[in-house]
């Protein structure tokens, strides 16, 4: 709306003129309705987002290991992720002393308290157990968000022989080889499809094993403690994690070490497997 403003100054009557005195005031006042339907359904769409959730585009695909080839020994499209789990095993003493090395960490399920038999029947405490893979955003633990997690069961990976009475069997041990077929369960990362929900590339993978037999999860990382000048106090961000990294246009991802000595390194092929180890709390 446009205000106006007018001055009045009276003068002395004009002799002859009678009645009061009009004023013609030429203002154009126009309407011009153009372009109201349009603002309308620009405002309701307004309000109707502010009043339900928007719609998300969280569609998920199945994200696979990115082929490797170390040699020319090996396949050229070897598409398998390896993994190794280790248990602390001491044979005199449950805790780690300044005396501790990495000989104490072995492959074996039996060193975590199961018998022959309790592997090889696949009984409740070692068929319950699982590996649980979690993906976080960020490697702090006071700002992290977790985002994906994969779960890698007990009963899949290579085996050892066993004795079980007078039979020699074999009984499972925490080493995998996931791939397309065979064991592949923990092999896929399910994630999104686009970047328009969140925008990250970079996961980052902690591990925890959860045991059956005592219902409690116990902590992994990614060198022994006996590798480790302080067994106790060291940078959870640099040995609690492995570096996961997704590619949107081929939906392969691949899995690398961060260490002190190398800034990168790809892990997850035979002869350099993703390698956790028991984390035994003080």
């Amino acid at each position: 709306m446009n205000n106006y403003r007018f001055r009045y100054n009276p003068v002395p009557p004009i002799s002859g003129l009678t009645g009061d005195l009009a004023i013609n005031l030429p203002i154009l006042a126009p309407w011009d309705l153009g372009g109201v339907n349009e603002s309308i359904d620009v405002f309701e769409t307004e309000i109707i987002q502010q009043s339900i959730n928007p719609i998300d585009d969280l569609e998920t695909i199945r994200y696979s290991h990115l082929p490797w080839r170390e040699s020319i020994k090996e396949p050229p499209n070897n598409t398998s992720i390896n993994y190794e789990f280790y248990f602390y095993s001491a044979q005199t003493d449950s805790s780690i002393t300044a005396t501790t090395n990495s000989d104490n960490w072995v492959i074996d399920y039996r060193a975590n308290g199961y018998t022959n038999r309790q592997i090889y029947y696949y009984e409740g405490v070692f068929n319950k157990s699982y590996f649980k893979l979690d993906f976080y955003d960020g490697k702090k633990s006071t700002r992290q968000q977790i985002l994906l997690t994969i779960i890698i069961p007990a009963q899949q990976g290579l085996t050892t022989d066993a004795v079980i009475g007078q039979n020699t069997v074999k009984i499972k041990k925490p080493k995998f080889s996931l791939n397309h077929v065979g064991d592949k369960e923990g092999y896929y990362v399910y994630w999104l499809k686009n970047r328009d929900f969140i925008d990250i590339d970079t996961l980052y993978m902690s591990c925890k094993y959860y045991d059956a037999g005592i219902g409690q999860f116990k902590r992994m990382m990614n060198i022994t403690q006996g590798e480790l000048q302080d067994k106790f106090n060291f940078s959870q961000e640099t040995y609690f994690y492995y570096t996961l990294k997704l590619n949107y246009d081929t939906y392969k991802y691949e899995v690398y070490l961060d260490d002190t000595i190398t800034d990168e390194t790809r892990v997850g092929t035979t002869s350099k497997p993703i390698k956790w180890y028991e984390y035994v709390n003080p």
